[in-house]
């Protein structure tokens, strides 16, 4: 997971081969989608250019509606290896831009945060990360459906044909998969805000030690489909129970509060706000956290007995 945040803010000169092929080889998730090329054969035919526009339009659709995620085309949709050979142009257009001016066109409305990058493994071959951040405007449909015959002209059986256009995706238990109804309505509500959960633990470990005896932890996880941004979070609590030494780098302790800002809280992927050695006590937590894009929250929990206390 750290691996998979890190790609949101790194751009293309910073992604090696090696990067791509550590993200290639993990588990598929509801956060990454491997897709082949060269399986597809001669990308520059008429059929196999609208195959590959409807496989994008449903999953770009799927990932904005989902809030982001990434897509790696040119390795093997089962294990991730890359292949080798496939053809840097559509016709007179780089591979690049081809799948930047499709991707662009392949859902509506068009407003989705996607770069495209290119990336070289060995000599002349490259594969491509679609890195996808969201959309301005979710719900998000696919815009465009398959081919309706083979490269020969042979027409299509009805069930063999990708039909995508105008139906909503999103990411279900690692796949793309066709939404409706009251999952549609919930992405509505929830386009507009992000909001987070909120996990205390608190563990007693050393009753004996003076200094401190016990860990308070605090996760925040997103609990929307769309990045908290610029993420500020403040703890505070009865200061006689503070290790005054346990401030550490990540985290700013005064005499009875914490406060930690982050750059962006991800959906799908739990955040280890804080750990703190405690003493042992008797005591409230109040816990504060905005973001720019989402309302504040507050949450109170209490200790008793060196137990939490909901």
């Amino acid at each position: 997971m750290d691996l998979i945040k890190a790609y949101y803010k790194r751009n293309d000169t910073e992604i090696s081969s090696t990067d791509f092929e550590r993200l290639a080889t993990s588990e598929e998730s509801n956060l990454i989608e491997r897709k082949s090329l060269k399986s597809r054969g001669d990308l520059s035919r008429s059929g196999v250019k609208k195959d590959l526009k409807a496989m994008l339009g449903k999953q770009l659709s799927a990932f904005a509606n989902h809030g982001g995620g990434f897509l790696l085309l040119g390795v093997d949709d089962a294990d991730g290896k890359i292949e080798y050979g496939i053809a840097t142009k559509i016709g007179n257009q780089g591979l690049k831009e081809w799948l930047e001016d499709s991707l662009y066109k392949a859902v509506t409305p068009p407003h989705v945060n996607f770069s495209v990058k290119k990336i070289a493994v060995a000599g002349d071959d490259y594969v491509y990360m679609v890195v996808i951040k969201g959309a301005k405007s979710v719900p998000c449909q696919a815009a465009f459906d398959g081919s309706s015959s083979y490269d020969d002209g042979t027409p299509k059986k009805q069930k063999q044909i990708k039909r995508y256009k105008n139906k909503y995706f999103s990411r279900v238990s690692s796949k793309s998969e066709p939404i409706d109804g009251m999952l549609v309505a919930d992405i509505f509500r929830r386009s507009e805000y992000a909001d987070v959960e909120l996990q205390v633990n608190y563990d007693l470990f050393d009753e004996t030690n003076s200094v401190h005896n016990a860990n308070l932890t605090i996760v925040m996880n997103v609990i929307t489909k769309i990045p908290a941004e610029s993420a500020a979070i403040w703890l505070s609590f009865d200061e006689h129970v503070i290790n005054r030494s346990s401030g550490g780098d990540d985290h700013y302790v005064t005499s009875n509060s914490c406060y930690k800002r982050l750059d962006l809280l991800y959906p799908d992927i739990p955040q280890k706000i804080f750990k703190l050695p405690l003493r042992k006590g008797d005591f409230g937590i109040a816990v504060v956290c905005v973001a720019k894009n989402m309302l504040k929250k507050e949450w109170k929990r209490v200790i008793k007995g060196g137990r939490l206390v909901e």
